[in-house]
C-alpha cells in the first residue's frame, strides 16, 4: 500500500511525460525566400478579396452565399460536433460521480439464512419472513492521470476542434472564389450575347446590301447564298450561350442554398474593368499562416502527436480511485442508521494483450508520419497555385495585347476587302472570310478578357486569408 501511494504522489509533485511533442515550425520541403515567378509588389490586400472587382452586385451575391450556403452550415455542424467530442475526452480529466438507489424485497428463506453458498448474512439480517431491502450510494471515481494518457486525448480533441475551424474557413474561401468564377461566367456569357446581338445586325445589314447589288445585277446568287450562311452561323451561337447563363445561374443560386428558379436572380451586364490592385504575396513561408487548409493540416498533425502520446502511456500503469459513502436498512425509519463506506485504490497493470497496445503505438506513429508528409505535400501545392496564377495571369494579359491588335488588323482587312469587292477586284468570298475572322476575334476577346479576371481571383485565393470573422 506504501509503494502505491507513493507511484501516485510523484506525478503531481514532479509530472511524468513519456512522449516528447513534435515541434515542426514549417513543412519538410524546401522552401523558397520568394516566389521564382518576378513581379511588382502589390498592395495589401483585404480578406474579403472579391471587393476589389468593385462590384457591389458581386458583393452581395457573395454576402447572400456566406448566409445561405448549405456546405458552410454542415461545417458549423461538424464543429460542433469537434466541440461535443472536446467535452467528452475532457470530462476524464475530473472525477465521476453516480447516485445509485436501490430496494428489493426477500421472502422465502430458511432459518439459518442459506443465502447463496456462503451461508447468509443477509438471511440473519432479515429472519425468515419476507421482508425489504433498501440501499443508497453516492459513488466516486478518478483515473489518476499518471502518465498523462487522459491529457493527451484532451489534447488530440483541442487540436482536432481547431482543425475543424480552419476546414470551414478553407469552405468558404472555396466558395467565395466559386461564387466569383459563376458571376464572371454569367457577365461573360451576357456580353457574348450582346456581341452576337450586335453582329447579327451587321450581319444583316450586309445581306440587305448584297441583295440589293443582287436586284440590280452587280451581285451573284452566290455572293447573296454566302451571305446568308454566314448570318445563319451568327445565329446559331445563341442557344449554347443562353444554355450555359442559365446553368450558370442555378448553379449560383444552388450554392445561395435556394432551389434552381425558386428566386430571380436578377444579374445585370457589368463590363469587364480592369484588374484590381495586384495583391501583395509575401514570402511562400506566409502561406502556412494564411491559408486555412494549411492550418487546418497543421491542427490534424498536432492532434496526430498527441494521440501517439496517449498510446504510450496506455502501456504504463493505470492508478484509479474509488470512493463511495451510502446507507442500507431494511425499513425507511432506520434507513441513515447503517453507514457504509468503501474506498479503493486499484493498479492495473497491462502484462500481456498480444501485442494490441505496442501495435497501436505503431500505428499512431504512421499516422503521424502521413499527416507530416500531407502536410508537405499541400504546402507544395498551394505554393504551386501561387506560381500557376502569376504565370497564367501574365501571359493572359499578354494574349490580350495581341488579341487587341490583331482585332485592328481584321477590321482593316475587312474595310479593304468590301472596298475590293465593290469595285470588282475580287469576289464576296473573301468579305465573308474576313467578316467571320472579325466576329471570332470580337467573341474569343470578351471570353480572354473574363478569364483574366479569373486568374487574378485564382491568385487572390491561393494566397489565401480568414474570409469568415
Amino acid at each position: 500500500m506504501r509503494i502505491i501511494c507513493i507511484i501516485t504522489c510523484l506525478p503531481l509533485l514532479f509530472g511524468c511525460q513519456l512522449h516528447r511533442s513534435f515541434c515542426l515550425q514549417a513543412p519538410r520541403v524546401i522552401v523558397p525566400e520568394q516566389y521564382s515567378t518576378q513581379s511588382d509588389e502589390g498592395v495589401n490586400v483585404p480578406d474579403t478579396w472579391w471587393t476589389e472587382f468593385g462590384s457591389e452586385q458581386l458583393n452581395r451575391v457573395v454576402s447572400q452565399t456566406l448566409e445561405g450556403n448549405l456546405n458552410l452550415r454542415e461545417s458549423w455542424a461538424k464543429i460542433a460536433q469537434a466541440c461535443a467530442r472536446l467535452r467528452i475526452e475532457g470530462a476524464a480529466r475530473l472525477p465521476s460521480i453516480d447516485l445509485q438507489m436501490s430496494g428489493s424485497h426477500f421472502s422465502g428463506l430458511r432459518p439459518g439464512g442459506q443465502f447463496g453458498a456462503g451461508g447468509g448474512s443477509q438471511a440473519d439480517l432479515i429472519g425468515t419472513g419476507g421482508s425489504n431491502f433498501y440501499t443508497m450510494q453516492a459513488a466516486l471515481s478518478y483515473e489518476i492521470d499518471l502518465w498523462r494518457r487522459v491529457e493527451s486525448k484532451t489534447e488530440a480533441a483541442c487540436y482536432e476542434l481547431q482543425a475543424t475551424r480552419e476546414d470551414l474557413d478553407a469552405t468558404a474561401l472555396t466558395l467565395t472564389g466559386t461564387v466569383v468564377d459563376l458571376w464572371l461566367t454569367i457577365q461573360e456569357q451576357k456580353a457574348l450575347l450582346e456581341v452576337i446581338k450586335e453582329q447579327e445586325q451587321v450581319s444583316r445589314t450586309l445581306l440587305e446590301l448584297v441583295e440589293l447589288r443582287f436586284s440590280t445585277a452587280l451581285s451573284t446568287a452566290l455572293d447573296v447564298f454566302q451571305q446568308r450562311l454566314q448570318l445563319a452561323d451568327i445565329l446559331a451561337h445563341p442557344p449554347p450561350i443562353q444554355s450555359r447563363l442559365e446553368t450558370s445561374i442555378h448553379n449560383l443560386q444552388t450554392l445561395m442554398g435556394v432551389a434552381p428558379g425558386l428566386i430571380c436572380l436578377d444579374l445585370d451586364l457589368e463590363v469587364f474593368k480592369g484588374l484590381p490592385p495586384f495583391p501583395e504575396k509575401g514570402a511562400p513561408v506566409n502561406l502556412i499562416c494564411r491559408r486555412p487548409d494549411l492550418r487546418a493540416q497543421y491542427f490534424r498533425l498536432q492532434a496526430a502527436d498527441a494521440e501517439v502520446a496517449a498510446a504510450i502511456a496506455d502501456i504504463f500503469p493505470r492508478i484509479d480511485t474509488f470512493f463511495s459513502y451510502g446507507f442500507s436498512a431494511i425499513s425507511i425509519e432506520d434507513f441513515f442508521k447503517e453507514q457504509v463506506k468503501q474506498v479503493i485504490l486499484s493498479l492495473v497493470y497491462p502484462l500481456f494483450d498480444g501485442g494490441r497496445r505496442s501495435g497501436e503505438i505503431s500505428r499512431r506513429k504512421a499516422i503521424l508520419c502521413e499527416e507530416i508528409w500531407r502536410y508537405a505535400n499541400l504546402f507544395l501545392n498551394a505554393m504551386r497555385e501561387v506560381e500557376d496564377a502569376l504565370v497564367q495571369e501574365k501571359y493572359q494579359f499578354e494574349l490580350i495585347q495581341r488579341l487587341e491588335e490583331e482585332i485592328g488588323i481584321a477590321k482593316q482587312n475587312l474595310d479593304q476587302s468590301r472596298f475590293h469587292y465593290i469595285n470588282g477586284l475580287t469576289d464576296y468570298l473573301s468579305v465573308i472570310t474576313a467578316i467571320q475572322s472579325l466576329q471570332n476575334l470580337q467573341r474569343q476577346i470578351v471570353s480572354e478578357r473574363k478569364q483574366l479576371l479569373e486568374y487574378r481571383a485564382n491568385l487572390y485565393r491561393a494566397l489565401g486569408g480568414r474570409v469568415l470573422c
